[in-house]
C-alpha cells in the first residue's frame, strides 16, 4: 500500500494539487469541513473539475448512493475516506477498493458490498465458519497475515470469489440461496448458516437456487481484519 497522508501534514495538498481528490466522508459532516481546508476548496456532492487547481468534492457517502459514489471514484486520483472527521484512509481508489484500511472503508464502498464474516482456525489449518461447511485452506500468504491469531474477519469482493459446478484445489462447498439476474451480471449467493456471501459473475443462468456449487478464492482477493478493532491485518 501506499503511505497515507495525515490530515493536516505538510505538502498534502501539493502531491494532489495536479489532480482530483475526493472525499467520502461518514457521520457528522461538520466535523470533516475543517480538515478539507488543507486540501483547498470544497465542492459538496458535485461533479470533479478538470482544471490545473486541485478540486476537492465532499460527499456524503452514506445518502449520496452507489452511482455519485462511483462515478466519484472513476475521476479520483486519491480518495480519502473519513468517519466522523477522523482520516480512514488517504489513497488510490483502487487501493481504497481493494485493500480497505479497515472495515469501515470496506463497508463504505462497493455494490455489493464487501462480504466481512467471523472465521476461526481449525486443528486442520483452516479458516472456518463454525457448524458450517464453510472451510478455507491457510495458504503461507494468508498465514503470514494471522500471524498467531485463532481468529480474523474475512473479507472478500463478490467479484474475488469464484463459482463452478466442479470441486477445484481449495475450493469451499456450498448450496446457491439466492440468485440475482441485474442485466450486466448475476449475482449469487450461497449461505453458511447466518453467513450469506454473495458472489458477483458475468451473466449467466447455470445456478439456481439449491445448485450445489464449489466456490474458490485468490488469496490477492482476500482481506483479513482484527476482530476488535477492525484493522485489515498485513504481514
Amino acid at each position: 500500500m501506499s503511505k497515507q497522508a495525515t490530515p493536516g501534514t505538510a505538502g498534502s495538498a501539493d502531491r494532489a494539487a495536479s489532480g482530483q481528490l475526493v472525499v467520502l466522508a461518514g457521520g457528522n459532516l461538520t466535523k470533516v469541513r475543517p480538515i478539507l481546508e488543507v486540501f483547498g476548496t470544497v465542492t459538496e456532492c458535485g461533479a470533479v473539475g478538470h482544471g490545473a487547481a486541485l478540486k476537492v468534492v465532499l460527499i456524503n457517502a452514506v445518502i449520496a448512493g452507489v452511482t455519485v459514489v462511483g462515478e466519484a471514484m472513476a475521476l479520483a486520483d486519491r480518495i480519502a475516506v473519513l468517519n466522523e472527521g477522523k482520516l480512514q484512509q488517504f489513497d488510490t481508489p483502487l487501493q481504497v477498493f481493494n485493500h480497505p484500511a479497515n472495515e469501515f472503508v470496506a463497508g463504505f464502498l462497493g455494490e455489493p458490498p464487501m462480504n466481512i464474516f467471523s472465521v476461526e482456525v481449525d486443528s486442520g489449518r483452516r479458516l472456518v465458519v463454525p457448524g458450517t461447511e464453510f472451510a478455507l485452506p491457510i495458504t503461507k500468504h494468508v498465514q503470514r497475515l494471522l500471524g498467531n491469531r485463532s481468529s480474523a474477519k474475512l473479507g472478500v469482493r463478490p467479484w474475488g470469489i469464484g463459482v463452478g459446478s466442479s470441486p477445484r484445489e481449495a475450493s469451499v462447498p456450498g448450496t446457491v440461496s439466492v440468485v440475482e439476474n441485474l442485466g450486466d451480471e448475476t449475482h449469487v449467493g450461497v449461505r453458511y448458516a447466518d453467513l450469506l456471501l454473495m458472489a458477483s459473475l458475468p451473466v449467466t443462468e447455470r445456478y439456481k437456487p439449491g445448485s450445489k456449487v464449489h466456490l474458490s478464492f485468490n488469496d490477492q482477493d482476500l482481506n483479513l481484519f482484527d476482530p476488535e478493532n477492525g484493522q485489515r491485518l498485513v504481514a
